[in-house]
């Protein structure tokens, strides 16, 4: 519930996060199997782009006046915490 009422009040990173389970549940959609390597990494490019938005939007939600350079290296500490983080675990 409290996830729901956070969602409500950030509408652009509720947008993101829609697009983002849009496009996943198309490629759930199709057999995996069937596409083409070249597909795949098209289509794994693409998730990853979305989770990246996802993330600056969220930033940009906190941080209103951030700069784009701030955010650039913002999106990429997180990024990078999260891969160390995941190594340890």
């Amino acid at each position: 519930m409290v996830l729901r009422n956070k969602l409500k009040k950030t509408g652009r990173t509720v947008f993101r996060v829609n697009e983002c389970f849009l496009k996943l549940k198309g490629a759930l959609q199709v057999n995996l199997k069937k596409l083409k390597p070249e597909e795949k990494v098209n289509l794994s490019i693409n998730m990853t782009d979305v989770c990246v938005q996802v993330c600056a939007d969220g930033i940009r939600d906190q941080n209103r006046n951030i700069t784009e350079v701030q955010l650039r290296e913002e999106v990429r500490r997180r990024i990078m915490h999260q891969k160390r983080r995941h190594c340890e675990v």
